[in-house]
């Protein structure tokens, strides 16, 4: 993971998975602990993926799942009931 800033501010952190590299369409969990993240990669097609496909989709219809300005990137903020 890197850090990349805009003169002194800090704007983008950018991270490496070279394990989707064979995916076809690789979807990522990630989550916060007090010891760091933890995070899980699944490729869309499979059940774990398919799981993180519908939250995401669920959010689009409920509008908190965000996307990049060219939608390359979609995320979304999972509560606990999620």
């Amino acid at each position: 993971m890197t850090l990349s800033k805009a003169g002194e501010a800090r704007n983008t952190m950018k991270l490496q998975l070279p394990e989707i590299a064979g995916m076809t369409d690789p979807v990522a969990r990630f989550e916060r602990h007090d010891d760091g993240v933890i995070f899980e990669i699944h490729d869309a097609s499979s059940p774990d993926g398919r799981k993180i496909v519908h939250l995401l989709d669920e959010g689009v219809r409920n509008g908190s799942t965000r996307k990049t300005q060219r939608g390359a990137t979609w995320w979304r903020l999972l509560t606990d009931s999620d």
